[in-house]
């Protein structure tokens, strides 16, 4: 018996392929919605009251208390639309079994065959992002560390 080859792994750099997607496309991957950015943010929400970065009891707007309870306060009313927190790396550790170090293919076609409900449409905009980088077979096969 002959000794065996070593092989090579190609696979993409999973931080890599985010930082292109969310340059190319100007999305955040982590937060997809704006929760905690975007035009329906806590932040927009004291930008639109007029609150500076210091509350009365002078905490700022992170650890206000009487902010923070006027905004849920505003979002329970229907006064203000809070965006959800729409996380792709968490949703892909749901599906995937990923762990530090390791190779995993990102499941571009999760949705095939398969009917997308309404609240999962967000994912399936993010995965035909990463079709560019599929290989011949439809495989996008990728490394990650933390």
């Amino acid at each position: 018996m002959e000794k065996p080859q070593q092989h090579a792994i190609k696979a993409w750099d999973y931080r890599e392929i985010v930082d292109y997607i969310q340059n190319k496309h100007g999305v955040d991957l982590r937060d997809y919605a704006g929760k905690f950015s975007g035009k329906n943010s806590f932040g927009s929400w004291c930008d639109s009251k007029g609150y500076g970065q210091i509350d009365p009891d002078g905490k700022n707007r992170g650890e206000s208390h009487i902010w923070c309870r006027e905004f849920n306060q505003d979002v329970a009313e229907g006064k203000w639309i809070e965006s959800p927190y729409l996380d792709f790396w968490h949703w892909i550790m749901d599906v995937c079994e990923i762990h530090n170090g390791c190779y995993f293919h990102v499941p571009i076609d999760y949705w095939k065959n398969r009917t997308i409900p309404e609240n999962k449409k967000w994912i399936a905009e993010i995965l035909k992002m990463f079709e560019e980088f599929a290989d011949e077979k439809g495989d996008v096969f990728c490394w990650i560390s933390w």
